[in-house]
């Protein structure tokens, strides 16, 4: 079932721009009526509204300049301060406005900083802190120039004085280069919609009947329902691994019987690999402060076009003797696997491509799984 808000109005703007408070009532007022006297009407009581909001502390702005919240919004200065564009939602869906956000640097060639850090944080199953401190890192190669970022008016490499993660642009090919340079074994080619188009979990018939989701693949479902943005999926993403983490989201064995998973949680729970039951996901939506109780697709909708058995075990032992025997037959030895270069196409992704897809690897993260298994058993290594 869909329960995606539905709006008469609507107000469209690019998600990385920051929108002045100046402009803010204007937006509004033009979203509502379309005669000039009705606007400009309108804009007036909006002004006086917003300046209200501002001054109750209800709604906080930023300096233009650091981004951070603004010191002293009044007068001229509040006129020139900014807000987020995703931080304008509740304001407008209060008064029955919905809020459209225009990608930008999503990929599949130019990505911001922050979209980058998502797609390789969801890859590799990091939590939050990981994709956190990895944004820190690509910020600060950006500054000194290791990292190359573009700018995002004439797509050409630039040095601005300050990075912005959420609007300046990096490639592919230059994120994958710096990477190289790291000697760390992740790429964002990896990562990209292309690369990772089948790589979402399935939902997995559990005992009785039930769907079992990985958490990353419900998240994405909510995300299509309610038309969320990419910043505003990984945010989301990010809270519910914080609650899977905490115990106030339940999560489940990776079983036929899905069994809630007990025990120390302090190491903390990646999407990737951290399944929930449906009515998990539905009784945390429940209590999630200003989030609505949504629900996901029909049960038997699911059943009937989604779900697939858990692999057993011998299928992964298949999966792993089928990538060491194809890794042989290219002439490389598993414990002393090459580095990539730059540009060009490693070891994993010819073995990948030379497996293609069938019964054994329908997707390129069962794929992944088994080439992460080989790697933490040290069957397979670099050299």
């Amino acid at each position: 079932m869909d329960s995606k808000p539905r709006f008469q109005y609507w107000v469209s703007i690019p998600e990385a721009e920051p929108v002045k408070f100046g402009d803010l009532a204007g937006l509004i007022a033009m979203s509502l009526h379309t005669e000039p006297f009705a606007i400009a009407a309108a804009e007036i009581n909006i002004e006086s509204e917003l300046q209200g909001l501002v001054d109750s502390g209800a709604l906080r702005v930023r300096d233009s300049l650091s981004m951070g919240p603004h010191p002293f919004p009044i007068g001229d200065a509040l006129r020139r301060a900014v807000l987020f564009p995703w931080e304008l939602r509740p304001l407008l869906e209060a008064r029955g406005i919905g809020l459209r956000l225009l990608a930008h640097g999503t990929g599949p060639e130019k990505w911001t900083i922050d979209y980058a850090a998502n797609a390789l944080a969801t890859k590799e199953g990091w939590h939050q802190g990981a994709r956190d401190s990895f944004v820190q890192r690509m910020t600060e190669a950006a500054k000194s120039g290791a990292l190359v970022v573009r700018d995002p008016h004439t797509d050409l490499p630039y040095r601005p004085e300050v990075i912005r993660a959420w609007y300046d642009l990096v490639s592919v090919s230059d994120v994958d280069a710096w990477l190289e340079a790291q000697r760390v074994p992740y790429r964002l080619g990896d990562a990209t919609p292309e690369a990772q188009k089948a790589s979402a979990a399935p939902a997995v018939v559990a005992r009785g009947g039930q769907v079992l989701w990985e958490l990353r693949t419900a998240i994405d479902a909510l995300a299509r329902q309610r038309g969320w943005s990419e910043y505003e999926r990984g945010e989301f993403l990010r809270r519910a691994v914080k609650a899977a983490t905490t115990g106030a989201l339940v999560t489940r064995n990776q079983s036929l019987d899905g069994a809630p998973i007990r025990g120390d949680r302090d190491a903390g729970i990646a999407s990737v690999g951290c399944y929930v039951f449906t009515k998990d996901l539905n009784a945390w939506l429940k209590d999630v402060e200003n989030v609505p109780h949504i629900m996901l697709r029909e049960e038997a909708e699911l059943l009937r076009e989604e779900a697939q058995p858990l692999r057993p075990p011998q299928t992964q032992t298949a999966q792993e003797d089928a990538i060491l025997q194809k890794l042989s037959q290219l002439g490389y030895e598993p414990k002393a696997l090459p580095k990539p270069k730059a540009g060009l196409a490693g070891v994993k992704a010819k073995v990948r491509r030379e497996l293609g897809s069938g019964a054994l690897f329908q997707s390129a993260n069962v794929f992944d799984k088994a080439w992460e298994r080989l790697r933490a058993s040290g069957r397979i290594g670099d050299a």
